[in-house]
């Protein structure tokens, strides 16, 4: 089973992304804050996540500072970035992260983990 660790501030998209990527099969991690989310990362430890869903905009750490303290060998997990802001493409595409703007949509949502942990994308119906 593939593992994601969403790591997002807003408690109802966070609870929104876990309830519809478990329906969808995949372990999931969570955390509200980018330093929860490095807690988790080590949590995890032998294993790393398969992705990381990041937002860019969160209190006590952001996602590019998450992403510059992550360890080494957890800079190479994919990262699909979810922000608000048009203007995060280019900081998404500076930490080589694919980007979801919000409000994205859900199937959006499901298309990209499953690319990105290289499953296959299978029509969704809802």
């Amino acid at each position: 089973m593939k593992r994601i660790l969403v790591v997002e501030d807003d408690p109802a998209i966070r609870r929104l992304a876990t309830d519809l990527l478990k329906d969808e099969g995949y372990e999931v991690c969570t955390a509200a804050t980018g330093a929860e989310g490095l807690d988790v990362i080590e949590d995890l430890r032998p294993t790393l996540p398969d992705l990381i869903v990041l937002d860019l905009m969160m209190p006590v750490m952001d996602g590019p500072t998450f992403h510059a303290r992550l360890p080494e060998d957890a800079r190479r997990v994919p990262l699909l970035v979810l922000s608000g802001s048009r203007a995060a493409l280019d900081t998404a595409t500076r930490l080589g992260a694919d980007i979801l703007v919000k409000p994205f949509d859900l199937d959006d949502l499901v298309a990209r983990v499953a690319r990105a942990v290289g499953d296959r994308v299978a029509p969704v119906e809802r």
